[in-house]
């Protein structure tokens, strides 16, 4: 049964991470790409126009900047929304909503043993040092190409101008109406520069990734196969003799087959009791050191419909496999006894 445990388990696990990876890669809002299309330079007259176009449902002016913590630059960002909700993916607490509060990446955060509540000291160019209080961790999208996910921290509008060391870039993040981007692109193109939404090099590196939790479960799913093979011999060969007794006193076929069935139940039930929970277990921490080391959320994602048609299907083949045993004990009888 141990076998068949831990190959139920590590499946589940290889599961679980591939489902988590599926669902971060294709939700943006997962990893802080929640803006459709990015107006660089975009000026306040730009702003105004934006937000009076019905094609945009959500809007935000996006300030970059760099302020110094612990003596290190560390990259800053801030949103000032115009329209609608778009800009970082926040895992707890909230933006910042003063110029004394601070919303932390989450790979900052872990870094710096930082978590909401707590308080973050900055350096404001020749002034004295900043107090400022974490109202929130979350997924931190850089403003910068050469700047990790996650990595800086988002200030509060009015504060990024006076604590940022340097200044950075003014951008327009927008998101648009259904069916509404390839027109408004080519409006916006004529004499702005704008850019399309595109993947963090992370998330690039874990899209190129996704066929290895796949292959993983395939493999396993064929070792649970082979295991619960191997496993409903060995009871039917330990059956052998019993099998006989029951046919010697008119047990049908079909009798016998139930009593293996049970047998298999016995062997099947345990494993997939211990081993999907072990299994997810293994699955969310793998995904946690994954995903937060590439600055995106932790949280793992199995759906009970997934694990519950895992369970089902073993225990169909389990029970399936039973079919052979109605041959056992067939013309033999005296001598499968007489071994005995």
């Amino acid at each position: 049964m141990a076998g068949l445990t831990a190959a139920i388990a590590v499946a589940i696990a290889a599961v679980t991470v591939g489902l988590s990876l599926e669902r971060l890669v294709s939700t943006p809002d997962r990893w802080g790409g929640s803006a459709e299309l990015v107006v660089a330079d975009v000026l306040d007259d730009d702003l105004d126009r934006l937000a009076a176009d019905p094609r945009v449902v959500a809007l935000a002016e996006a300030l970059s900047g760099s302020v110094e913590i612990d003596g290190e630059r560390t990259p800053a960002s801030a949103y000032r929304v115009w329209k609608g909700d778009v800009g970082p993916t926040v895992l707890a607490g909230r933006l910042p909503a003063r110029v004394d509060e601070v919303c932390v990446g989450i790979r900052f955060a872990e870094r710096h043993g930082l978590r909401v509540d707590d308080t973050l000291v900055v350096t404001a160019g020749d002034g004295p040092p900043r107090r400022l209080r974490v109202v929130g961790v979350g997924v931190v999208p850089s403003l910068d190409d050469g700047t990790r996910l996650s990595g800086g921290v988002v200030l509060h509008p009015d504060a990024i101008g006076t604590l940022a060391a340097s200044e950075g870039f003014r951008e327009g993040q927008l998101r648009v109406a259904p069916g509404t981007l390839d027109d408004l692109t080519a409006d916006l193109g004529r004499d702005r520069e704008i850019y399309p939404r595109g993947l963090p090099p992370e998330i690039t590196v874990l899209d190129g990734l996704r066929p290895v939790p796949v292959a993983v479960a395939t493999v396993l799913a064929i070792a649970v196969v082979l295991v619960l093979v191997h496993a409903l011999r060995g009871a039917r060969r330990r059956l052998r003799r019993d099998l006989a007794v029951l046919r010697a006193l008119g047990v049908t076929a079909a009798g016998q087959a139930a009593v293996l069935a049970v047998v298999a139940l016995r062997v099947v039930v345990p494993a997939v009791l211990l081993g999907v929970p072990l299994g997810y277990g293994v699955g969310r921490i793998v995904w946690h050191e994954v995903a937060t080391g590439s600055g995106v959320g932790g949280d793992a994602s199995l759906p009970a419909w997934v694990a519950l048609l895992g369970a089902l299907a073993v225990f169909v083949l389990a029970v399936g496999l039973t079919v052979p045993g109605r041959r056992t004990g067939r013309g033999g009888i005296a001598a499968t006894l007489r071994v005995e």
